[in-house]
């Protein structure tokens, strides 16, 4: 797409210096000053009018309330359906012109889709994306189709028209016909859609009018398996909820630690996938038995541990087959070489968590245990007296379990006292890293504080039939520091949700095709649409000590 900036230049003298001075002027600006300008640019009108039939080509002239950033218009501009040749634009202060060809098909309905890309000088966005259409016959198409998009970031919705069968499986692999952005609150509307089948699919923004790719690309669909529009036809509620992470976990790299130990890095959390991933080592063609466990601070490393050292210089061949869930590739194949530091490591162990002024958040029915992370293996056993905790200066007893070789957790054998301060003690000569200097001081003390007891409640509801079977509800979290949960609807349309953290939460019902009752975005190669959603408008505020109880429930736009 061709942008023409359109300039003025001006040569003024100044008599009085005797001087001849050349000014040339860029895009005419308006004049400085005033109070920060936070409103939307809107379009005040089009030439021809937005509408018009029997449009032959030729130029479009569209006039804007607001000075135009010239860097975003290029960028936020789209003819839907797509041209031959990207038509020329030209740009000056608050009007854009777009000079289509003369050779347009028939009985088209042409859009000029502007994304809230483009912006004021002010670097305001518009308020909601725009589409403006014009007709080569004798009536604007008049299909509609419309939604929500759940997604945390700005989302875009890409449309395809099926022309031919081939677009039923491989629509995804070719531009989109028609873009459009959702707005703030994740509403999207296609106006002027012609009769036909449609496909559609969200995505992240940053993708708007690619092909999908589906292995690196962030996606979700629709519960529909195809969008049917008659002549005049509206099809609402056609919602999508966007995965925030891409479908496929790769191995990006590996790291040696240590003589004996290595890690392996993963594009995403593996924690659900951990024994399912045998690894694969290879020294000299030689298979090298390992064990394996999960990083729980970062999980997206998987730990390995030789039963013998490795001297350095050695290269280390790691490969690690592909792990499928159905027809759903999981986690890619992928294979890395490591090679072994020649240097040794001289840095002191540390303990890398808990820090100096953590909090205890403790629980009346249960004791929360203490986690202590080391920054390199451990063996397994561990001196008298060289882990300690204290509340003020009384000795508070404990048992202790290593969950793995750089986790040791700490099990009070009384609960935690509210609103307290306590004392985690560690000695040097009493914990043994397998390779390398113990922690650096003699005596490490780590200072550690409880919070009131953490506050649980229920939530308990019931759903008014009909409704698609099997239903799983879901409680998502406004507040990032608490986690999912959920359970099944029962023959009795009831469903409880027990043992809940107090806060604010969204109630999500879906219907669990698939059986795994964990909510399925679609896919689309192998196509399979989505699962069947729906969010409860209110939000969910759990109290401790209480049950919340929601009945009623009504379910609309049901597959």
């Amino acid at each position: 797409m061709k942008l023409i900036l359109t300039r003025k230049y001006a040569i003024i003298y100044f008599s009085l210096s005797g001087f001849l001075f050349l000014y040339s002027c860029a895009a005419i600006q308006a004049p400085p000053g005033g109070p920060k300008d936070i409103i939307p640019p809107e379009l005040v009108h089009a030439v021809p009018a937005d509408g018009s039939i029997y449009f032959a080509g030729g130029q479009v002239e569209l006039v804007f309330s607001e000075y135009l950033l010239e860097s975003s218009v290029e960028m936020s501009i789209r003819i839907q359906p797509s041209l031959p040749e990207p038509p020329e634009i030209k740009y000056r202060g608050r009007t854009l012109w777009i000079n289509f060809p003369d050779s347009l098909a028939e009985n088209q309905t042409y859009i000029i889709s502007i994304s809230r890309d483009l912006r004021d000088e002010h670097n305001v966005q518009l308020g909601q994306g725009l589409q403006i259409a014009y007709a080569t016959g004798a009536e604007i198409d008049q299909g509609k189709i419309s939604g929500k998009i759940y997604y945390e970031k700005p989302a875009v919705v890409h449309l395809w028209k099926i022309v031919e069968e081939n677009d039923l499986s491989q629509f995804y692999k070719r531009s989109p016909d028609y873009v459009t952005d959702t707005d703030d609150d994740g509403n999207y509307l296609f106006y002027y859609l012609s009769p036909g089948a449609y496909k559609l699919l969200g995505t992240d923004r940053s993708f708007a009018g690619l092909p999908l790719d589906p292995e690196r690309m962030i996606y979700g669909l629709s519960w529909n398996n195809i969008i049917q529009l008659d002549s005049v036809n509206t099809k609402d509620g056609i919602n999508m909820r966007i995965t925030n992470k891409p479908r496929s976990i790769r191995l990006v790299r590996g790291e040696w630690q240590s003589k004996n130990w290595g890690r392996l890095i993963f594009s995403d959390n593996i924690s659900n996938y951990e024994k399912l991933l045998p690894v694969r080592i290879l020294k000299d063609s030689a298979v090298i038995v390992s064990k394996t466990f999960l990083d729980e601070l970062d999980q997206n490393i998987l730990h390995f541990m030789l039963r013998d050292s490795v001297p350095g210089g050695s290269h280390i061949i790691i490969s690690i087959p592909a792990v499928s869930q159905g027809e759903q590739t999981i986690i890619d194949s992928g294979k890395v070489t490591i090679r072994t530091p020649m240097e040794l490591d001289t840095t002191y162990l540390d303990i890398v968590y808990p820090k100096s002024g953590f909090e205890i958040e403790p629980e009346q029915d249960r004791i929360v245990p203490l986690d202590i992370y080391f920054s390199r293996t451990m063996i397994d056993s561990i001196g008298k007296n060289a882990v300690q905790l204290f509340a003020d200066t009384t000795s508070f007893p404990f048992d202790i379990q290593w969950l793995s070789p750089l986790h040791l957790q700490i099990n009070p054998m009384d609960n935690w006292k509210p609103r307290s301060k306590f004392s985690l003690v560690v000695a040097r000569e009493g914990i043994f890293p397998f390779f390398g200097r113990s922690i650096q001081d003699s005596i490490q003390t780590i200072q550690i504080s409880t919070t009131r007891y953490k506050g649980f409640g229920n939530l308990i509801g019931r759903i008014e039939k009909p409704y698609p079977q099997p239903l799983i509800a879901e409680l998502i979290p406004l507040e990032k520091e608490q986690s999912k949960q959920r359970t099944v609807v029962n023959s009795n349309s009831e469903f409880e949700i027990s043992h809940v953290s107090e806060g604010k939460y969204s109630l999500l019902i879906f219907n669990d095709l698939d059986g795994i009752r964990n909510y399925s975005y679609g896919q689309v190669d192998p196509f399979r649409p989505a699962e069947w959603f729906q969010f409860l408008p209110d939000t969910i505020s759990i109290r401790n000590n209480w049950d919340m109880e929601i009945t009623n429930i009504q379910l609309k736009q049901q597959p």
